[in-house]
């Protein structure tokens, strides 16, 4: 599922499943499935639909694809609860679909009972699990409480894409069709972009760097915010916490956006190289010796930063029309904007050697000229 990352926000989800008012969990995690973000148990509506609003503000601050999947989930009512010699028994409203050695959460029956369990002896309609606790007498569960395990039989799998787009499709329709058709020439448009000039997102970037004993990490990334800091693997700053500083240590971006450094209160002068160190004989002085704030050699760093474009640069969004306007009248006819000889002869035709190198539209090529290929940060070869 493509969602357009345009307000107003929250953003929402909507996806069919196979029954009405069914509990089911929908899980989703980073695209390389190594971390889960969102885990949800939601209720499926009379028109068997699982909808759900992102309610936390980072869902529409990047663009970003994720993995997403619904899963059915076994569900029973509890209606009586006891415990004796820690082993804990709930009773269901029905004949339940658990089995001895399910790990199952028990939830709404009260402190002692509620969490993770797992199964170790069960009736048709009981199940019990170990539980070191006072003995509590058989009782009612008022309201009645709930026990659950997901299945695994997954009936949504996608990929979930979170974009913003370069115009915005809606601004420029009137019928539910006139904003279908202008989206996706709009996504044609953005793609042919993107392929010249690596597009104008606004993402979250992982960089990685070996300390140098400089006192800057160099970046390619266009960044605009640093968020959180590793140093071997141990969080050393997160921008989120009310004390971002957790050893101590303050990162932020040199003026230029071209480097991390530590923050030094005051003058300083940035170093070029790591200080020169200089074998000792026995009579040098071992005093202090700053070399200040630097990256040390022997540390593994790892930089998660804001990076992009917060906004769509108004002369892409003006290339973005044009191509849209090609588009929408059928003009991306490149060959006769690129030939640069005819000959009746044979019909020998000689084509411009950028024939296979812009858009089709000069203008916009022009103007993807200022983007496309740029060095964000010169090194040495």
């Amino acid at each position: 599922m493509k969602i357009l990352r345009l307000p107003p926000y929250p953003l929402s989800i909507s996806y069919d499943v196979p029954a009405a008012s069914t509990a089911y969990d929908l899980i989703i995690e980073d695209e390389d499935r190594d971390i889960v973000i969102l885990e949800e148990r939601i209720t499926s509506t009379t028109g068997k639909k699982i909808n759900y609003t992102f309610e936390t503000d980072g869902w529409h601050l990047y663009d970003k694809v994720y993995a997403l999947r619904i899963q059915e989930v076994d569900l029973a009512s509890i209606t009586n609860r006891s415990l004796t010699s820690n082993v804990a028994t709930l009773t269901t409203s029905a004949a339940h679909p658990f089995v001895v050695g399910d790990s199952v959460i028990v939830t709404g029956v009260s402190e002692t009972f509620n969490g993770t369990q797992t199964i170790t002896a069960k009736t048709s309609t009981t199940i019990s699990y170990a539980k070191t606790a006072t003995n509590v007498a058989s009782a009612a569960v008022s309201p009645v409480g709930t026990v659950s395990k997901v299945s695994g039989d997954i009936v949504v799998e996608d990929m979930l894409e979170i974009t913003r787009p370069y115009v915005d499709p809606s601004s420029l329709g009137t019928t539910a069709t006139e904003i279908s058709e202008i989206t996706q020439r709009e996504l044609t448009a953005r793609l042919i972009i993107d392929t010249i000039t690596g597009g104008f997102y606004y993402k979250t970037e992982t960089i990685e760097h070996t300390g140098l004993n400089t006192d800057y990490a160099p970046i390619k990334h266009r960044a605009r915010k640093i968020l959180k800091v590793y140093q071997n693997n141990e969080l050393w700053y997160d921008s989120s916490l009310e004390e971002p500083a957790i050893f101590g240590v303050t990162y932020k971006l040199s003026d230029n956006k071209t480097a991390i450094i530590q923050e030094i209160i005051g003058a300083y002068n940035r170093a070029d190289q790591a200080p020169l160190m200089m074998p000792t004989a026995q009579s040098d002085w071992l005093g202090p010796i700053g070399w200040g704030n630097t990256f040390s050699k022997s540390a593994d760093y790892t930089f998660v930063v804001e990076a992009g474009y917060k906004v769509v640069p108004t002369d892409i969004k003006e290339a973005t029309l044009m191509l849209m306007d090609d588009i929408a009248c059928g003009k991306l006819d490149y060959f006769k904007r690129y030939a640069s000889a005819y000959n009746t002869d044979q019909f020998r035709i000689q084509f411009d050697k950028t024939l296979f190198a812009g858009t089709g539209n000069l203008i916009v090529d022009k103007i993807l000229e200022r983007y496309a290929g740029n060095i964000i940060v010169p090194g040495v070869l």
